[in-house]
């Protein structure tokens, strides 16, 4: 299991919990928070788009572009964690047509790192806030949290999917035996002849 990074926490189950760079947590833990006041209801944070939930809000900045969600990050704390959401940032680095030959190539730092270093810009700096209010969203902190939790060895010990190799397996064979009863399966050798895979 990897080592937890400073701030970080161990939930129950052994998962590593590390903080989210922008301080937002899960709706349930506004219940336990000395302060029950959220980064969004700020006075001002979003003005009158505070009226809508973080669902539509993230609708609305995915129809535009990378120049709007940085000129959105530009107007508000609140604003500025929306606007700097990994899922709003992958979605313009998959939208952007590759040349023929070119990968799309994945900055550790994020996907808003990969769309600048793509772009020729000088590297962003690291998104943060300060020091002030959590921002508590489930719509923000569940794709963050499953794309960065650490889950624990002991948990995948056990090999309880089949795997079947694809060249011995005729469609009407795997619809017979896993898609009709829903059963899980693992199929192998499905990109061995594909090229990039030998690369």
């Amino acid at each position: 299991m990897p080592k937890p990074r400073r701030g970080a926490a161990l939930a129950p189950e052994g998962v590593v919990v590390v903080p989210h760079p922008l301080r937002v947590r899960p709706m349930g833990s506004l219940l336990f928070a000395d302060d029950q006041r959220s980064l969004r209801e700020e006075p001002g944070a979003l003005g009158a788009l505070a009226l809508l939930p973080d669902e539509v809000l993230m609708q609305i900045l995915s129809s535009g572009g990378a120049r709007e969600l940085a000129c959105c990050a530009c107007t508000s704390r609140a604003m500025r964690v929306l606007a700097l959401s990994e899922d709003l940032w992958k979605a313009c680095c998959l939208e952007e047509e590759l040349a023929p030959g070119e990968w799309l190539r994945y900055d550790p730092g994020g996907w808003r790192c990969t769309y600048r270093r793509r772009r020729g810009l000088p590297a962003a700096p690291a998104a943060s806030l300060g020091a002030t209010h959590y921002y508590y969203s489930d719509v923000l902190y569940a794709p963050w949290h499953c794309g960065t939790a650490a889950i624990p060895p002991r948990w995948s010990r056990f090999e309880n999917v089949p795997r079947v190799a694809a060249s011995g397996l005729s469609v009407e064979e795997f619809a017979a035996r896993f898609e009709a009863p829903g059963q899980p399966v693992i199929l192998t050798g499905l990109a061995s002849g594909w090229p990039p895979a030998a690369q």
